[in-house]
C-alpha cells in the first residue's frame, strides 16, 4: 500500500531471502514507541517487521506465514498494533498511530487471508488514509473538510444566520439567562452575611445574649434565609423559561435547517448519490442535525453565561480582596493550556466516532433496502461480516472517546480546583491573622465553584 524508498528497497531485497513482495506498509511509529518508521513487509513464505535504522535496514521481526494462524488489528490508547497469531502465541508485531489504522486493518485481513489460504482482499479507498494537502491531517471517509484548515468563523457565521429571524426570542432567552446568572450569585454573598453579621456576632455570647440583640438577630437571620429561598426561587423559574425557549429556539432552528438541507439533496445530481451510500447521507440529515440542535439549543446560551459569570465573579472578587482573587486565577493559564490541549484531542476522537456511525448507518441502509437481492444470491453471511467490521469500528472508535474522556477530564477538573486549595490555604492564614473574616473565606470557596 506504501511505495518503499528505492534506497530502502535496494538494501531490504537482500534481507528477504529471495522473496517477492506481496504487500508493503510505512507505521509512523519507532520501535520504542516514539515517533519514528517502521515497515511491515509481507512476501508469499514470511512476514517481516523493518527498521530502516537511519539508512541501514534491520530485520526486527520474522515470521512464517505456515506458523500464522491470524492476526487483528487491536486499538489501543492513542495507538494500535498489529498483533499475529503464531501458533497459538499471540506476538505484537508492530506499533502504529491511529491516523494509520486503515492501512494496519488491511493488512491485518490480508495476512488472516494467507494464513488461512484464501484469497488476498483487495484495497480500496476506504482502506487508505486520504489525507488534507495543506497540513496532512488525515480525513474521513467521505469527507473533504480538514478539521484543523477549516474557517469556524465562517462557519459560525453561516450557522448564525439560521438565528435570524428570531432575533425577539433569542433576545429574550438571553436577558433570561442573565438573570438566572445573576441570582446564582446571591447565595455566596448572602452566606458571608449570615457568618460575619449574625453568626459572629452571636458566638461570643455563648448562648447569653442580650433580648435586644437577639431579636436583631433572629430578624436578620430570617431576612437572609427569606433572601436565599428568594434568589433560588427566581433562578428556578427564570432557568426553567430560558430552557424551555431555548428548546422551543434550537428545534425551529434546526427545522430550518434540516429542510434547507433536504431541498439542497433533491436539487443534486444523481452523480453525487452514485459516489457516496445513501446510509451516509440519511446519517447527515438526522444525526448531524441533531447534534446542531443541541449546539443551537444549549450550547451557544451556555458559553455566553458562563462567559458572563465569569467577568462577574471575578470583578466581584477582586472587589472584595484582590489578593485572594489573584490566587485564585493563579492556575488559569495552566488550566487554560490543559484545556485546550485536551479538547482538540476529545474533538479528534468524538469526530471519528461520527463518522463511524455514518458508515454503519451506510452499510445498514443499503443492506436492508437490497434485501431481497441479498437473499437472492445467499449473501446474508457476507452482510451480517460487513455490519459486523464497522460495528466493530465504531466499538472501537466509541470505546476510545469513552476512554480518552474518562482519563482526561478528572486531571483538568483538578486543575481547575487547584485554585480553592491556594484560596483554602492563604485565605485561612489571613483569617488566624485577622485579614480576613470568615465569611469573606466562604464566599470566595462558594464563587471558586462558580468560576
Amino acid at each position: 500500500m506504501h511505495e518503499l524508498p528505492d534506497e530502502l528497497k535496494l538494501k531490504i531485497m537482500p534481507l528477504l531471502n529471495g522473496g517477492e513482495i506481496d504487500l508493503t506498509v510505512e507505521s509512523d511509529l519507532a520501535a520504542d514507541g516514539q515517533m519514528g518508521s517502521q515497515w511491515l513487509i509481507t512476501t508469499s513464505e514470511r512476514v517481516y517487521v523493518v527498521s530502516p535504522n537511519n539508512g541501514k535496514a534491520e530485520v526486527l521481526r520474522q515470521i512464517e506465514v505456515k506458523d500464522l494462524l491470524g492476526c487483528k488489528a487491536e486499538a489501543l490508547v492513542g495507538n494500535g498494533a498489529l498483533i499475529a497469531n503464531v501458533n497459538g502465541e499471540f506476538v505484537p508485531l508492530i506499533r502504529y498511530t491511529n491516523a494509520m489504522s486503515k492501512e494496519f486493518g488491511h493488512a491485518a485481513r490480508r495476512l488472516e487471508a494467507q494464513a488461512k489460504g484464501e484469497d488476498a482482499p483487495v484495497p480500496t479507498d476506504e482502506d487508505r488514509t486520504r489525507r488534507c494537502p495543506k497540513c496532512t491531517f488525515p480525513l474521513e471517509t467521505g469527507s473533504s473538510v480538514c478539521p484543523n484548515c477549516v474557517n469556524r468563523a465562517r462557519a459560525m457565521r453561516r450557522l448564525l444566520k439560521y438565528v435570524e429571524p428570531y432575533k425577539g426570542y433569542t433576545l429574550l432567552a438571553v436577558c433570561l439567562m442573565i438573570a438566572t446568572q445573576l441570582m446564582m450569585l446571591a447565595p455566596p454573598k448572602l452566606t458571608q452575611i449570615l457568618v460575619d453579621d449574625v453568626l459572629r456576632k452571636a458566638e461570643p455570647f455563648k448562648g447569653h445574649i442580650p433580648a435586644r440583640l437577639h431579636a436583631d438577630l433572629l430578624h436578620m437571620l430570617g431576612l437572609i434565609v427569606l433572601a436565599l429561598v428568594g434568589s433560588r426561587i427566581i433562578s428556578m423559574i427564570t432557568g426553567i423559561f430560558q430552557s424551555r425557549l431555548s428548546a422551543y429556539l434550537g428545534s425551529k432552528m434546526i427545522h430550518d435547517i434540516r429542510m434547507a438541507l433536504y431541498s439542497a439533496l433533491e436539487r443534486l445530481t444523481v452523480g453525487f448519490f452514485d459516489k457516496r451510500q445513501t446510509g451516509a447521507v440519511i446519517s447527515r440529515v438526522s444525526q448531524d442535525t441533531g447534534a446542531l440542535q443541541e449546539f443551537l439549543s444549549f450550547d451557544i446560551q451556555f458559553i455566553l453565561s458562563n462567559t458572563l459569570l465569569l467577568v462577574i465573579v471575578l470583578a466581584m472578587m477582586f472587589r472584595e480582596n484582590w489578593k485572594l482573587a489573584a490566587l485564585t486565577i493563579l492556575p488559569a493559564p495552566f488550566a487554560s493550556l490543559a484545556a485546550m490541549l485536551i479538547f482538540t484531542r476529545l474533538r479528534w476522537v468524538f469526530r471519528r466516532v461520527w463518522h463511524r456511525w455514518s458508515k454503519l448507518h451506510s452499510v445498514m441502509s443499503d443492506s436492508l433496502q437490497g434485501l431481497r437481492v441479498v437473499k437472492a444470491f445467499a449473501q446474508e453471511n457476507k452482510e451480517v461480516s460487513r455490519f459486523e467490521r464497522r460495528s466493530e469500528n465504531l466499538y472501537m472508535a466509541h470505546m476510545q472517546a469513552e476512554q480518552t474522556w474518562a482519563t482526561l477530564l478528572p486531571m483538568l477538573w483538578f486543575l481547575l480546583s487547584a485554585g480553592q486549595f491556594i484560596v483554602w490555604y492563604a485565605g485561612g492564614i489571613q483569617v488566624i491573622d485577622s485579614g480576613v473574616s470568615t465569611g469573606t473565606l466562604i464566599m470566595f470557596i462558594g464563587y471558586i465553584g462558580m468560576l
